[in-house]
């Protein structure tokens, strides 16, 4: 299955901070820290089943992470 990641570059995981519609998994980082990937501190990422809309990342103030393969 193919997941696309994204960094909560503003926030914490939790309700409201993030879209919910193909949300598959969630790591919190338990505060801020410097993910190389992005080049930039985040608070956790997401895994969705879609790509995020445009207007959904620049929403919810994250970052792409790029395509992930999650074994079955």
């Amino acid at each position: 299955m193919k997941l696309y990641k994204y960094y909560l570059l503003r926030r914490p995981p939790a309700p409201g901070a993030l879209p919910t519609k193909g949300l598959f998994r969630i790591k919190d980082f338990n505060g801020c820290k410097l993910c190389k990937r992005i080049m930039n501190e985040a608070w956790g990422l997401a895994l969705y089943t879609r790509p995020l809309e445009p207007e959904e990342i620049r929403q919810y103030e994250l970052a792409y992470g790029g395509k992930v393969e999650e074994a079955r």
